[in-house]
């Protein structure tokens, strides 16, 4: 439990330290997926992310992910942090609503003893209101690439829900 207080604490920090640039994002997210009975993914994450241009974005990303499984009728389940990168475009901007399309890829860093996987995700957002904290919606589909003999492959589709501020 002190794990995800300090994982909270750690993507909460940058809401004070970059409130005074323009050209920084943060946003926090809950993603997970509903419709599979063998693989099901969940994460809780933050990222942190620059604006280069008015519409074009790189951010970086942490996860705490919960892997849930069934096999043979077992259930079980992995649990890891997760790290990773990704690029923006915001193509459609307007007072109600943005809209951008990402990529991305990440790793969880483990030992061979336990799944270790790379993922690489396509997503699109949208970023909604005027206010300075927008509540973010997304859809994407992510590829899990399973490193050892612990899983097999995946391909999940998944919702994210979550607020981000864009200075």
């Amino acid at each position: 439990m002190m794990k995800q207080y300090l994982m909270l604490v750690f993507w909460l920090l940058p809401l004070g330290v970059f409130a005074q640039s323009d050209n920084f994002r943060v946003e926090v997210e809950t993603q997970g997926c509903m419709f599979y009975s063998d693989f099901k993914p969940y994460a809780f994450g933050g990222s942190l992310g620059y604006n280069i241009t008015d519409r074009f974005f790189v951010n970086v990303k942490g996860e705490y992910a919960i892997n849930m499984f069934k096999k043979d009728g077992v259930k079980s389940y992995d649990d890891c942090p997760v790290a990773g990168v990704n690029a923006g475009y915001t193509f459609l901007k307007s007072s109600l609503i943005d809209i951008d399309g990402r990529l991305g890829f990440g790793d969880n860093f483990r030992k061979s003893e336990n799944w270790r996987y790379s993922y690489y995700d396509a997503g699109i957002y949208g970023h909604l209101g005027n206010s300075k904290v927008k509540p973010i919606i997304g859809l994407g589909v992510r590829y899990y690439d399973s490193r050892n003999s612990y899983s097999k492959d995946y391909t999940r589709f998944y919702v994210s829900i979550g607020f981000g501020l864009n200075y």
